[in-house]
């Protein structure tokens, strides 16, 4: 039995013995609008439609992980990622799926961040607003022009071979479909669009806001705590003044923000399990 689709109604359907007629994979990613939450999901929702008739997943970057259609997925958090729980469904060369956005980053983090902005001063927020737009702009140059080197993350770059201009198109090619490849190039975009030297001029407030929005399992992993040694490397040698906290600084944090003391210890203490780790393999992957 194979299945028969109908250009230009894929989702529709007919088994029909002996005959086989596939789509094939479009592997050219098309340039998608930037500056909107919906990106990422913009992004997997053409992955999808590039690979009709395969067993290929989107990055789980985009908007998470494909599961089975009768998986249960946390309600508490799916409504802090989409106004609507009813989420699409796919029918795939593997049985029906839909997609779980609380196991992506772009798209949760582009919406955390986004519901974070009125708490931010006037200068956190349009270091937010570009932020969030940097970040798609580079996967964009990434994905669709095959371009991205990282200003930042030299180990990045050193490792990838994307110093020799020959190699940097080749890296890019077909990215999609090798998820721990895409995510690491994901990640090493992040130090690029957060641009430390405007982030070090932010008030404090403003650096606890944005320090304690991801989620302490995502400090668990490698591609987070390098994005945030490159970030602390390239912000506290320059301007470590930013980064004292007087007496009246902390009293006024206190009282806008209740959760500081809980936040800044559980930093603190992640901070002083990892440090060794990352310290070791910071210095392995820098050979």
């Amino acid at each position: 039995m194979a299945r028969v689709y109908e250009v230009g109604n894929e989702s529709n359907y007919a088994e029909t013995p002996g005959l086989v007629m596939l789509i094939e994979c479009d592997l050219t990613p098309p340039p998608i609008a930037i500056g909107k939450i919906e990106y990422y999901f913009n992004r997997f929702e053409n992955f999808i439609e590039r690979h009709p008739d395969c067993e290929h997943t989107p990055p789980d970057y985009y908007y998470g992980v494909l599961v089975n259609v009768d998986e249960e997925i946390d309600t508490e958090d799916l409504k802090e990622l989409v106004d609507d729980t009813k989420l699409p469904i796919y029918e795939r060369a593997d049985g029906k799926k839909k997609p779980d956005p609380t196991q992506s980053y772009g798209h949760k983090y582009c919406t955390k961040f986004s519901k974070l902005k009125p708490e931010l001063t006037p200068a956190g927020q349009e270091w937010l607003h570009k932020t969030l737009k940097y970040l798609q702009k580079y996967m964009e140059l990434g994905v669709v022009d095959k371009a991205y080197v990282s200003k930042y993350n030299h180990n990045f770059n050193k490792k990838n071979g994307l110093d020799e201009e020959a190699n940097i198109k080749l890296f890019y090619t077909d990215i999609e479909l090798n998820n721990d490849k895409f995510r690491s190039f994901a990640f090493a975009t992040h130090p690029d669009a957060y641009d430390p030297l405007t982030m070090q001029k932010l008030p404090m407030q403003d650096l606890l806001r944005i320090l304690s929005t991801p989620e302490l399992k995502e400090w668990g992993e490698w591609d987070t705590w390098e994005q945030a040694w490159i970030m602390a490397c390239e912000i506290i040698p320059n301007e470590l003044k930013t980064w004292q906290i007087t007496e009246a600084t902390w009293e006024k944090l206190k009282k806008d923000y209740p959760n500081a003391t809980r936040i800044i210890t559980d930093r603190q203490k992640l901070l002083n399990e990892k440090l060794n780790e990352l310290k070791s393999h910071w210095e392995q992957f820098s050979l």
